[in-house]
């Protein structure tokens, strides 16, 4: 037995499920099962180095997209759609832990790339990507439009929400509406001022409301 156990790992497509005999060979073998359903016997050293990464419908897959009727191949709307099956799908991909692991999925129609060209259409222009309107949602054509860098850095999780000039908007947005300095309005906030006051009174300023108690400084 290997000291590496590689039962119940997934390899790309691949998912091993136990050991298999040594062949005329002195590298381990294991017997997998793709995520199509067919079972092969892989090295142990090609799926873990990435190498071997479906039974071989991957390239299948590949060669087929390349040479598929949309002839679309290589274009940036193709990327878009490439890089959003690989982190949704692919527990290699880097941004697999924010996607697929997060139970970010890529609805059942646009698995196919002719049907997702066909709902999303062609990029307004450069520096557009795809967007999910929801980030707790997938991707799907109620949930998904093209949109600039500057769209969808308004649109992370991590941004905070604030209410300015009567209106609901993330603090980015109302910065750039203002053009107040971010790190004086940040420090306002953390201080317990409201976004409007923290935002628009000048330097010197004393706010009339107070959101929360201020911060206790640091001797």
């Amino acid at each position: 037995m290997t000291k590496y156990d590689l039962t119940g790992m997934r390899f790309g497509r691949l998912v091993v499920t136990d050991q298999a005999p040594k062949g005329k060979s002195a590298q381990f073998l294991w017997n997998t099962v793709c995520d199509c359903g067919t079972r092969r016997v892989n090295y142990a050293s090609n799926l873990r180095r990435g190498v071997t990464k479906s039974c071989g419908c991957l390239i299948a897959e590949g060669a087929r997209q390349r040479n598929t009727k949309h002839g679309m191949f290589g274009t940036s709307e193709y990327g878009s759609w490439s890089s959003m099956m690989s982190r949704c799908r692919n527990e290699r991909d880097p941004a697999f832990a924010g996607y697929g692991a997060r139970g970010i999925y890529v609805c059942e129609e646009w698995k196919d790339f002719a049907r997702f060209f066909a709902d999303m259409g062609p990029k307004p222009g450069k520096g557009y990507s795809i967007e999910r309107i929801d980030n707790n949602r997938g991707y799907s054509p109620d949930n998904c439009k093209w949109a600039t860098s500057f769209e969808q850095g308004n649109n992370k999780r991590t941004n905070r929400v604030v209410e300015y000039r009567g209106q609901t908007m993330t603090l980015s947005q109302a910065l750039t509406l203002s053009g107040a300095p971010k790190s004086r309005t940040t420090s306002r906030l953390l201080d317990g001022w409201s976004a409007q006051e923290a935002i628009d009174l000048p330097v010197g300023s004393r706010p009339t409301i107070r959101t929360q108690p201020p911060r206790k400084k640091r001797r």
